[in-house]
């Protein structure tokens, strides 16, 4: 079975309805274009952050992977955040059946679409409120439409006629039209991905070979019911999503069981989950094969700079050892040559170059066999080897010259040698790297999304607990209504403007340790610490203590909450927290005592005047982080800044 390398139009049906009811409501927090084009944003809401991802390999789904982003976005990118970014998801479509996606945004009073398109490759574009469009990722003119600024969008014509809106009669047409074999008419003719047309015949139980011009009317009619019924069940049904992998490899997502595909099912709680743990590995191969060939291609450079290095050092060690012995013969011969040279100039000086000329082939100054009046040289045989004299020099001073350049050629072999030692180690490396890139394709993980609480503050007590804190009144809301439990402890700094926290599970009577932890949490991520106060006073009751209801006439504000009853006061809590990096490479931050147990790096921070991207930066670079994680260290900044107490790097 050939591997799905991108969702079909059917797939893209069942993300959409899923998306429908997890983004619409939310804001557009950023939008980043990746290295390869692809497009991600963040949205928020409702107490939470989401990324979505249109993939340049194939794909629209939310995603829980981490990507690398441009220090600078790309002008489209830069166009989109400006129309967008603070925007709310108003809607989420497909555009009839094809693989077209498009985001609704309400920003700034206006309405803009934010389109995705996977047909004939992946396009972004964005459309402004009058249906023109204002910025495309790859700008194109085409025979049947523009996707140009200026413009107005208009999605491309369909491929065939459309299964769902054609009756039997029209759609049997379509299949004969297209001719051939079943499966492929269907592709062809009907606009139909390769993997939906076998399922069709699977369910209609029709030979996928079956040739269409033996298709009777009955048989049509039965395999356009299955369409039907196909749709019917991946836009109103229940969804089963799952991975089918054959041999313990993935070969197809989908968001329904096929009786066309065989192989173990791994099932997952959404199709946006299932998508994006099967397209890690897609973009992992893609991205594996990009480098692996980039490595090869270095590979052969390599190999080929190693071959010439290779013939010209044995150029130079034959010539350095040709002229040395030609040095070294002429040497034993220097009274006989010095003598045939003393003669041959007083021939040239007495009767010409000609005259010089005949007595040399007639072996009169032997041991010189050649010369050239011209350049003023002799060829001259001693000892079996041929020696390049000058004419106008002694036979002593032609042996030092040989000598020079025998060394020369020797110096220049050593510099080739050394340059050979360099491209065979590299060619090593670059091999070794190729190694390295087919381990990593091995290794990939699954991203999967993280617990419900890392969208909020928390951390681990040092009892073991969980520890959770709204970040603004929005997630202190849906904190106390959605997540707090009866067995919960909620904290409260005895500040006007502070976090929501919840202990979990340890109620009604929480580890001491435990509660003046979550107390320390409360008050430093609490208006006290922009205030630049040293401690603060932090109370907690058990949850039937809280109540948003307020006392009659009276309005309660969101994120704000009535407390009734005693209340267990912890007094004098220092306001100080910590960020650390632990064995897994994750930031961790929260009151000193559990982070600093269990971060292999950290550093712990109070109230000060040092502004939060300033601290960010000085944070990042004490946990030995990259630049791309300043913003996360600084979302688990206390909103104010502060200055560093202590670094343990």
């Amino acid at each position: 079975m050939k591997a799905k390398r991108e969702l079909t139009s059917l797939d893209l049906s069942a993300i959409v309805r899923e998306l429908t009811s997890r983004v619409v409501g939310l804001y557009v927090d950023n939008v980043y274009q990746l290295n390869d084009g692809s497009i991600l944003l963040k949205l928020r809401g409702r107490g939470e952050s989401l990324s979505l991802i249109a993939d340049a390999v194939g794909r629209l789904s939310l995603t829980w992977m981490d990507f690398e982003r441009p220090p600078r976005p790309p002008a489209f990118c830069a166009l989109v955040r400006s129309r967008v970014r603070g925007g709310r998801v108003a809607g989420v479509r497909q555009l009839g059946d094809d693989r077209i996606v498009e985001l609704e945004v309400d920003s700034r009073g206006e309405r803009y679409r934010l389109i995705f398109e996977f047909v004939r490759g992946f396009n972004a574009v964005l459309v402004g409120p009058d249906g023109t469009i204002l910025g495309c990722l790859h700008p194109k003119r085409m025979r049947d439409r523009a996707l140009v600024p200026k413009e107005p969008y208009r999605p491309p014509p369909s491929r065939g006629v459309s299964l769902l809106s054609v009756g039997v009669e029209e759609f049997l047409r379509a299949l004969r039209g297209a001719g051939g074999k079943l499966a492929s008419a269907l592709v062809r003719g009907l606009n139909v991905a390769g993997e939906v047309a076998e399922e069709l015949c699977a369910r209609a139980g029709l030979d996928r070979e079956l040739k269409v011009d033996v298709l009777g009317e009955d048989e049509a009619r039965r395999l356009h019911e299955e369409a039907r019924r196909l749709k019917l069940e991946v836009s109103e049904g229940p969804l089963t999503p799952h991975i089918v992998l054959v041999d313990g490899e993935p070969v197809t997502v989908l968001p329904i069981p096929f009786k066309s595909v065989s192989g173990e099912r791994r099932e997952y709680p959404s199709f946006n989950e299932a998508v994006d743990a099967y397209f890690a590995k897609v973009r992992a191969e893609r991205e594996a094969a990009a480098k692996e060939e980039a490595l090869e291609r270095r590979a052969e450079q390599l190999e080929e700079v190693a071959e010439k290095q290779r013939a010209r050092l044995e150029e130079l060690r034959r010539e350095a050892e040709e002229k040395r012995r030609a040095a070294e013969e002429l040497m034993k011969a220097l009274p006989a040559v010095d003598e045939a040279l003393r003669r041959l100039r007083g021939v040239v000086k007495a009767e010409g170059g000609e005259a010089a000329r005949r007595l040399v082939e007639e072996g009169g100054v032997r041991p010189i066999v050649e010369v050239d009046l011209a350049s003023r040289r002799a060829i001259a045989v001693v000892g079996g080897v041929r020696v390049e004299l000058a004419i106008d020099q002694s036979a002593a001073q032609s042996a030092s010259r040989l000598y020079e350049e025998a060394k020369e050629a020797e110096r220049k072999a050593s510099s080739v040698e050394r340059a050979l030692k360099a491209t065979l180690e590299e060619l090593e490396r670059v091999r070794a790297g190729i190694v390295e890139v087919e381990e990593e394709r091995r290794e990939v993980e699954e991203p999967r999304p993280k617990p419900w609480y890392h969208r909020f503050r928390w951390f681990i007590s040092s009892d073991g607990v969980l520890v959770v804190a709204g970040r603004d009144a929005s997630q202190n809301e849906v904190l106390v209504r959605r997540y707090m439990e009866p067995n919960d402890v909620f904290v409260h700094a005895d500040v006007h403007g502070a976090p929501a926290v919840i202990v979990k599970g340890c109620g009604p009577k929480p580890p001491e340790r435990t509660i003046v932890e979550a107390a320390q949490f409360a008050v430093s991520y609490s208006r006290a610490w922009r205030e630049g106060r040293l401690m603060a006073d932090a109370y907690w009751v058990l949850p039937h203590q809280v109540s948003k209801t307020p006392p009659s006439g009276q309005y309660l504000a969101r994120g704000a909450f009535m407390v009734r009853g005693e209340r267990n006061y912890v007094r004098g809590v220092p306001l100080q927290v910590a960020i650390g990096v632990d064995e897994s490479g994750e930031l961790i931050a929260g009151p000193p005592d559990p982070i600093t147990s269990r971060a292999k790096r950290y550093v712990i921070l109070a109230p000060g005047e040092v502004g939060g991207s300033r601290l960010a930066h000085e944070v990042a670079k004490a946990l030995g982080l990259e630049p791309r994680r300043v913003d996360e260290v600084q979302r688990a900044i206390p909103p104010g800044g502060g200055r560093i107490l202590k670094v343990k790097a």
